[in-house]
């Protein structure tokens, strides 16, 4: 098939045809005396093998190399392209949820100045990088230090005076071994954090707890 009819049966233009071409990405099976491309299914298969690698955000020189049967390390390639991906999806990640803030503060005052936004988006943008450092931390927190948990209970024991009928907040509670301490001695005890590794440490300890109180009765 001639080059109009192939690049209309791919959804590709001509001009990217003729450059896959001139690059050595994709030659056309054959050509007329005239000059004349001519492509048939297989070239059809390789644009698609070519399409979808480009999808993924293979340069098109990764891809002439992968496509063209050179030896080629194909767990690097594709392992930097998943960090990379990764990382271009938590940046779409907080754009979404500046973008969300700005829709909802719009909804409520009916306006929003370019600078609000830009300050919306540097606060989302701290926000996600506080979350993901607390994250990186929780991995490898590690304290078994009893002596210190209880000094650090006794002070705040000190400070707040709770009582069998209190209701305690911790904000930024980690591994929640100070609530878990607090929680013997009032009512209710909620911990919160934004680290969702922090969190699961924090459970992982009060069901450890529980464990240990069933054990003795």
């Amino acid at each position: 098939m001639k080059i109009s009819e192939f690049a209309k049966r791919s959804g590709v233009t001509i001009k990217t045809l003729r450059y896959y071409d001139e690059i050595g990405l994709l030659k056309p099976s054959a050509k007329t005396e005239t000059g004349y491309r001519v492509y048939c299914d297989n070239d059809f298969i390789k644009l698609q093998q070519i399409t979808t690698l480009k999808f993924i955000g293979l340069s098109l020189d990764e891809i002439k190399q992968l496509t063209s049967g050179k030896e080629y390390n194909m767990y690097n390639m594709i392992d930097i392209q998943t960090r990379a991906l990764e990382e271009n999806k938590k940046h779409i990640e907080v754009v979404l949820t500046a973008l969300n803030k700005a829709k909802k503060k719009m909804q409520s005052n009916n306006s929003l100045k370019v600078q609000q936004l830009i300050e919306i988006i540097k606060i989302t943008n701290m926000e996600s990088i506080a979350k993901q450092r607390f994250n990186n931390a929780s991995k490898e927190y590690v304290t078994n230090s009893y002596f210190w948990r209880a000094k650090a209970a006794e002070f705040i024991n000190k400070l707040v005076e709770p009582n069998i009928d209190d209701v305690i907040l911790d904000l930024g509670c980690g591994t929640g071994k100070q609530i878990i301490e607090l929680s013997r001695k009032v009512k209710l005890a909620i911990g919160l954090d934004i680290s969702d590794g922090m969190l699961k440490e924090a459970s992982k300890n009060i069901k450890t707890i529980r464990q240990k109180i069933s054990n003795f009765i």
